[in-house]
């Protein structure tokens, strides 16, 4: 029930940054929340420029470290709004797939 709160908090605008700021560890989740999570996101992409900005701040680290599975979302929600800073990753792991 929460990870639904949790979702709400990055696509309602406008974003509220103080709550989003506390970033959530979401390397302690089973695969299929964080895939779940990734899907919505991407299924309500493109997202505002601030959103994507936090959400890289606080996730592409954690997500980098995480499965194909769950890897590929997130790089899908890169391309999806286009956010060249991290785009790099896009062409890292297809070289590498």
């Amino acid at each position: 029930r929460w990870r639904r709160s949790f979702f709400f908090l990055w696509t309602t605008e406008p974003l509220d940054v103080a709550a989003a700021s506390g970033c959530v560890d979401i390397t302690k989740w089973q695969t299929f929340q964080t895939v779940l999570f990734l899907d919505r996101l991407l299924d309500g992409s493109p997202l505002p420029h601030e959103v994507i900005s936090k959400l890289s701040e606080c996730y592409s680290a954690q997500l980098d470290g995480m499965n194909a599975e769950i890897r590929i979302r997130w790089l899908q929600i890169i391309v999806r709004n286009d956010y060249y800073p991290d785009l790099h990753k896009v062409r890292l792991f297809l070289e590498n797939q």
